[in-house]
């Protein structure tokens, strides 16, 4: 944990600040003092382990009450004074509570995040696009028409089942097999393609 941490500071705070490394170093000298000055958090002395914001919510008040007290608390010993007098051990206490917010949320919702990414890349992917006019473009967006591998137009099965007039004969039905005229580069990605169709349930 102590890695996505640091990681996390590093990318949330200025740089060359040197905001990660004082506050990685707190708290491990913060687990260090805990371990050896305390009884009531003795137990939470190893600061990665925690994965709660509860616990690091109940940790961080008691360090600021600890910091009120300066010398004559816990914070009294050979570490660097300027890390208590300053607020380092509860600023960076209250940046962990964060992370491990922001850590859970991604861990129950990666799925979710994971798939809003590959949608986000494809929509930039410049081989995820066939040009079609309005009609079809519709049509190919509702999953209505796609496009077999050799580029050739397919229909919906309940397109063809439900549909019987005029407009969807001249417009559809006489097009079905056709081949869409192809671009000069970027071709349509046959992988994207094989999942539109997949979504039609052709």
């Amino acid at each position: 944990m102590r890695d996505e941490y640091y990681r996390y500071i590093r990318e949330n705070s200025v740089e060359g600040s040197g905001t990660a490394h004082s506050y990685v170093r707190a708290l491990e000298m913060l687990g260090s003092i805990l371990k050896s000055r305390t009884t009531t958090f003795v137990q939470y002395s190893d600061i990665w382990s925690i994965q709660s914001p509860e616990i690091i919510s109940q940790l961080y008040g008691f360090v600021l009450i600890e910091q009120r007290k300066k010398a004559s608390g816990i914070f009294g010993g050979h570490e660097p004074s300027s890390y208590w007098k300053q607020g380092f051990y509860s600023a960076a206490l209250g940046s962990y509570q964060a992370f491990l917010g922001a850590y859970k949320y991604i861990q129950q919702h990666e799925e979710l995040l994971w798939k809003i990414y590959k949608e986000t890349k494809n929509r930039m992917n410049p081989a995820n696009g066939i040009c079609l006019s309005a009609t079809y473009d519709a049509a190919f967006d509702r999953h209505l028409i796609s496009f077999d591998d050799n580029y050739r137009l397919i229909l919906s099965p309940s397109l063809k089942d439900h549909y019987t007039n005029r407009a969807f004969k001249e417009h559809f039905l006489a097009v079905e097999g056709r081949k869409i005229k192809m671009p000069v580069r970027s071709l349509p990605d046959h992988k994207l393609l094989g999942q539109h169709r997949g979504r039609m349930g052709v």
